[in-house]
């Protein structure tokens, strides 16, 4: 009896083997299943296989080399050069605060640095303040906001079309090296599972 050369239920010429089924009553009998790409039915082919199935044969493949050592090293002073990153990038900015009567405006070259810093780090709010200490004895920063500040700027609206700035600005540098990218998928949710 012939296998199958089309689709029982679209009559589709793209099919592909896609395992084996196994009888139940004859020991060592199975049968091929199949799979149409056209359609995605799966179906069983009619000939019955009394010899066993090839085995397994694992086909090791090229495993691309690690520079271990260049890897570490750019993971040791990932966070410093970060910092030093994010302030020349957000220094070529030049915000107009108009003056107004009151409380003097935060700077707010530093408050967006501060939530580069908050993001990056994934800290909360409150245990950021010591990580702004730091930043401020390194002269990055003058002054360290209260945390509800970083907070409540995250919620500016302003900051959406200077975050778009930014990231195109960043990638300027790359723009004659890169041609193809792929974005970072992790985070999002699909319908199987989410947190």
């Amino acid at each position: 009896m012939m296998e199958p050369k089309i689709c029982l239920r679209c009559e589709s010429e793209k099919i592909i083997k896609k395992g084996k089924s196994f009888s139940n009553t004859m020991k060592g009998a199975w049968t091929q299943c199949y799979l149409c790409l056209n359609c995605g039915y799966r179906f069983r082919g009619r000939t019955k296989h009394l010899e066993a199935p090839e085995d397994f044969k694992y086909k090791s493949k090229p495993v691309p080399s690690q520079d271990w050592t260049a890897y570490t090293q750019a993971h040791n002073v990932q966070k410093i050069m970060f910092m030093g990153l994010a302030k020349e990038l957000i220094d070529l900015l030049d915000f107009k605060i108009p003056k107004k009567v009151g409380r003097n405006n935060t700077n707010l070259n530093e408050m967006l640095y501060c939530m580069f810093l908050k993001t990056y780090t994934r800290m909360p709010s409150r245990k950021l303040i010591a990580e702004l200490q730091i930043v401020k004895e390194r002269g990055l920063i003058e002054n360290v906001p209260h945390f509800t500040t970083i907070m409540n700027y995250f919620d500016d609206e302003r900051f959406t079309s200077i975050l778009h700035t930014l990231i195109r600005l960043s990638a300027l540098p790359l723009k004659q090296i890169e041609r193809d990218f792929a974005s970072d998928s992790s985070g999002f949710s699909s319908s199987q599972f989410g947190r």
